[in-house]
């Protein structure tokens, strides 16, 4: 059974910090790269000022190690402190605080990690100015944002492997500074704004999808000083904490004669005041707590304008203008509600083309070759269904397919061999292409295509995602000469395999969209093309859609020991849920897969090329098939699951009902299973086991082999433990 299845006083002389925190504080060890925001304020002018880190090991306790002369990168602060002032993202790898931080985790005992990145990014390449000039086209832009986010996971990827247990930032404004907005080179409120809108919509999903990607704590930090500085076109000028007011646009200057304490910013007008860093370091200690159950106590209001040097206004006022700590974090460190959606294209919408020089094997370009097919098949991707508006989504590779349905779509032409029969091994979902000259003809057999992605951030704008963010592969794909008169015998009788190809797509977008938000009904589109090794251009256009919604998630406690999904056993399609005995609680999911337009050819001849899913030898109709999942432990014990079949399939087969039952696949026992108590009356199977995964309406039959109840496609497709096939069937791959 898997526990989760498819369910400081500071002497620059003596380097000598007093620790004055709490001791009833839990002691952790952290380790930080970064720049400015996150190095100790201590050789600076402002060093009247603490910034979050100064303020999380004064007044917290945490362990940064001791403070020394290190050398750079480092300045001189604390050990395990590597964030540099003026360092960009790239100079994170190219400076060594990556390597320098992964080489003190484990004999130093470093649990946790924060990078905090990018503001000075802002300055490499003149990005923010051309940005507010706008001067930089999109792919300018996107250029730049990906180079940060790639640095950032290249830094994360160094650390990684430690076992270090990181946090993740995004890049704060730099237009919120007075010394931007009052800077004469930047005027414009509305081109500062551009700015600020590049750093949300573009910059900050691409890291946030980094973070997905590696299961990471993501800290909005940029949308949390978004709130409390407010646009560009209109920036606040106070936020209030415990009672005190603090100026946002003003600086603290006691080395100039104008000591201002309650300042947001300290004598650069670039560098947060402590006040403001305060924020930094409650935000970044909710992150670990949310993240990791570091259970770090936060600073009180209190407590935060007094390490600034001021006198609590009696009253914690600051929750009215910012909200919790906890809107700003997204803890893909666990992902509770990010689910597998299985999409089914929608054949009446969906269709692929495929043109250009048909330069195949040894012989010239001939004519220029065309046709378009509908297709069938489906995607897996898991993102948060529950949201109308998910920030990223990934597709998971090994589980999909475009299936084309054209069977000898042979094009007349002068002496050119049109009997299907001559071909070879014809079969259903090939594609058959002819020049308009009739010069060479070709089929393309076996067309089945598999996708895959990391974790891709979502635009908010437009709710797509560059295409060329996901990978396809060739799982099953031969293309063969056919026509016996333009070219000679033994060229004619060629084919080429293309299994295995992998690629991008050239260009295009991926859309996902929620008709209505809560609604559940999603839909998947794709416009893409891809120019193969022959020069011929590939276009899809593609239209998927699913059913997942509010009622295909159920949240149970521990207490709980009865559920209903999909509407329940009452309801065709649903299922109700007995546990024999408590569980510890958890999120239970169900999807009813579509596969209504799957055709028994169309099924026959995917269970052939072991790429998709069959029924069982004896099954006929429509197949019914549930994805059942639940994150939390039945504890050894077992759950009866009453599920509501159609009988009209059955009945139009004239096969007896009462002997129907469900095929499932035990991990426990590491074998398939039959069974199930069947009521025709209600159209219900009850099915009692001690795991999760698909449950598929079927009859008895020997023990499915790899190609008769499924092969790779579905089971994999859940995501389930599968058995792994002893015969060749399935190329040694789960099934």
């Amino acid at each position: 059974m898997k526990t989760t299845t498819t369910f400081t006083f500071f002497s620059l002389a003596g380097l000598l910090v007093l620790v004055t925190a709490d001791p009833a504080f839990a002691v952790v060890k952290l380790g930080v790269m970064g720049d400015s925001l996150s190095d100790e304020y201590f050789e600076d002018s402002y060093s009247y000022a603490e910034n979050w880190t100064v303020q999380l090991v004064e007044h917290r306790g945490i362990d940064m190690g001791p403070t020394g002369v290190w050398g750079e990168p480092r300045r001189n602060g604390y050990e395990y402190n590597w964030a540099r002032a003026g360092a960009t993202s790239a100079d994170v790898i190219v400076s060594g605080q990556d390597t320098g931080l992964a080489a003190q985790i484990v004999p130093e005992g470093i649990e946790y990690g924060v990078l905090m990145i990018g503001s000075n990014d802002q300055g490499s390449e003149d990005a923010y100015i051309n940005i507010h000039d706008g001067t930089w086209s999109p792919a300018q832009i996107n250029a730049w944002a990906d180079g940060i986010a790639t640095n950032i996971a290249a830094s994360l990827d160094t650390v990684l492997p430690t076992g270090v247990k990181m946090v993740v930032t995004n890049s704060v404004d730099y237009g919120i500074t007075p010394s931007v907005n009052t800077n004469g080179d930047v005027p414009n409120a509305a081109g500062r704004q551009a700015v600020s809108d590049v750093l949300r919509t573009i910059l900050s999903p691409k890291i946030e999808a980094v973070a997905a990607a590696r299961n990471l704590p993501y800290l909005d930090l940029a949308g949390a000083m978004d709130t409390v500085f407010g646009p560009q076109t209109n920036l606040n000028s106070t936020l209030t904490i415990g009672g005190v007011d603090i100026f946002l646009q003003e600086i603290d200057d006691p080395n100039g004669g104008n000591p201002n304490p309650d300042a947001g910013f300290v004598d650069d007008g670039i560098h947060p005041n402590t006040s403001i860093q305060g924020l930094f370091a409650n935000l970044v200690m909710e992150s670990l707590n949310v993240g990791y159950g570091a259970n770090l106590s936060l600073f009180s209001e209190e407590e935060i304008v007094t390490h600034a040097g001021l006198t609590y206004g009696g009253s914690d006022t600051l929750f009215p203008q910012i909200g919790n700590y906890s809107d700003y974090v997204t803890n893909y460190n666990s992902a509770p509600i990010t689910q597998s959606v299985i999409f089914s294209l929608d054949t009446t919408q969906s269709t692929v083309s495929l043109g250009g020089p048909t330069i195949l094997g040894d012989y010239g370009p001939q004519s220029p070759g065309s046709d378009i097919t509908p297709v069938k098949g489906h995607f897996l991707v898991e993102f948060d269904p529950t949201s109308a508006s998910p920030p990223t989504i990934r597709f998971v590779g090994g589980h999909g397919f475009i299936d084309a349905e054209v069977t000898g779509n042979w094009l007349p032409g002068p002496n050119v061999e049109t009997d299907p029969t001559s071909i070879t091994n014809p079969a259903p979902a090939d594609l058959a292409i002819q020049t308009p000259g009739g010069e060479v003809q070709w089929a393309e057999r076996d067309f089945v295509w598999d996708w895959a992605s990391e974790v891709v951030a979502i635009d908010p704008m437009t709710n797509s995602i560059d295409a060329t963010d996901t990978r396809f592969i060739v799982l099953s794909l031969k293309e063969e000469v056919v026509d016996r008169y333009s070219c000679a015998p033994a060229i004619c009788s060629d084919s080429y395999d293309f299994e295995g190809l992998s690629e991008n797509l050239t260009s295009g977008s991926w859309t996902l969209v929620e008709s209505a938000p809560g609604s559940g009904e999603w839909t998947l589109s794709l416009a893409g093309t891809y120019l193969d090794s022959a020069n011929r251009i590939w276009s899809f256009d593609l239209t998927s859609t699913a059913q997942f919604g509010g009622e295909n998630i159920e949240t149970l406690g521990a207490a709980d020991t009865t559920a209903e999904i999909l509407g329940g056993a009452g309801v065709v399609g649903g299922v109700s849920l007995e546990f024999a005995a408590p569980t510890t609680g958890g999120s239970l999911t169900a999807q009813q897969i579509p596969f209504a337009g799957l055709t028994p050819e169309a099924i026959e001849a995917a269970a052939q090329n072991g790429q998709f899913v069959a029924t069982t030898a004896a099954m006929e109709g429509d197949l019914q098939i549930w994805d059942v999942d639940f994150t939390g432990d039945l504890a050894g014990s077992e759950v009866a699951l009453v599920f509501a079949y159609d009988e009209a399939p059955f009945v139009a087969a004239g096969i007896d009902e009462s002997s129907l039952g469900i095929w499932h696949y035990s991990s426990s026992l590491d074998a398939w299973e039959f069974g199930g108590v069947v009521d025709p009356v209600a159209n219900t199977i009850t099915f009692t086991t001690s795991s999760f995964s698909p449950f598929v309406v079927g009859v008895a039959v020997p023990e499915p082999s790899c190609l008769a109840l499924g092969s790779i496609g579905l089971f994999a497709m859940l995501g389930s433990v599968r058995k792994r096939c002893s015969t060749g069937g399935c190329r040694g791959r789960h099934c």
